[in-house]
């Protein structure tokens, strides 16, 4: 399903759709040597969009698909979070193959080869017939394909986990910074310029330990792969979503991190001012996967028109 867009000057060079550091959505566009960004809800008006047009109602995917993607153009896929819930990014094949590594390890089966990286596919057949071979699930069947879905819901899991510590890790920092500060004044401003981002954090911390729960649990995965999709799905998603919307704090952050010395106070400066333009104060609302696809076109009886084509990502 693609973001279907009629009017020539959304093809027009470079064009294109993201948010701004404080989340507002803007189309950009390169005219020469100068860039342009036009809100979003000024577009239909300034290309004179009919107020009826499939256009318009193209437009009103372009915030939920930034939720899990940085920038979105005409003719792009839609999310799939958005058509399914599934979720629309893959993890790095190693990831993948740890988590193939740890599925074996929970089922009891033989240690699968060191170089499973490059054969995942032939390993998970193997794992299949050996399940099947010592009757681990009864009745129940399952083939190769189920345990990569599985193996790979697990590693979006651990490197969603991953960035949720590295976010707990830049938190501590600033909140150094702030206890570190000699003006008391300053001081109390810093800690309430993080108050919404530890919010965040608590949040994303016990959103992560459920998600890493449930892709823990391989036997009750193995035996009804649809059920632990479903059960899954939603928090990787709403994880996900967050990730992509800390990600310009932590790109300073790992920045910052890298250079000798490790972060300066202008490093430390220089976050909390993002901080407080986009984590003054936190919403878990904007991570909600059924709040975000409930008021797009075609959910509640409206035109299913603006979803453009039916092609699987």
């Amino acid at each position: 399903m693609r973001l279907e867009l009629a009017h020539p000057e959304f093809g027009r060079g470079d064009a294109h759709f993201a948010a701004g550091m404080d989340r507002e959505i803007v189309m950009r566009q390169t005219l020469g040597d100068l860039g342009t960004a036009i809100k979003l809800d000024q577009v239909p008006v300034m290309l004179g969009l009919p107020a009826d047009s499939p256009d318009r109602r193209a437009l009103r995917f372009v915030p939920a698909a930034l939720r899990f993607r940085r920038t979105l153009r005409k003719g792009d896929m839609l999310p799939r979070e958005l058509v399914d819930g599934s979720p629309s990014w893959m993890p790095k094949p190693h990831r993948v193959a740890r988590a193939v590594r740890r599925l074996s390890l929970a089922i009891g089966a033989p240690d699968v080869p060191k170089d499973v990286e490059s054969d995942i596919p032939a390993v998970c057949r193997e794992l299949t017939r050996w399940i099947h071979d010592r009757g681990l699930l009864g009745q129940t069947r399952v083939d190769s394909a189920d345990l990569i879905q599985i193996a790979t819901d697990a590693a979006r899991v651990d490197w969603l986990c991953r960035a949720i510590i590295a976010v707990q890790q830049c938190l501590g920092a600033l909140a150094r910074t702030a206890a570190g500060r000699q003006n008391l004044q300053q001081s109390d401003a810093a800690r309430a310029t993080a108050r919404g981002l530890r919010d965040a954090v608590v949040w994303a911390s016990a959103r992560a330990m459920a998600a890493d729960q449930i892709a823990a649990d391989t036997l009750a995965a193995l035996r009804d792969t649809p059920a632990f999709s479903a059960r899954l799905w939603p928090k990787i998603a709403e994880l996900r979503a967050f990730a992509l919307d800390i990600e310009p704090l932590m790109e300073r952050w790992d920045v910052a991190r890298g250079r000798r010395g490790g972060p300066t106070a202008h490093d430390l400066d220089q976050m909390l001012r993002i901080v407080s333009v986009r984590w003054a104060d936190f919403d878990p609302a904007l991570f909600d996967l059924d709040r975000i696809r409930r008021d797009l076109p075609g959910r509640n009886g409206g035109s299913v028109s603006a979803w453009g084509n039916s092609d699987a990502e």
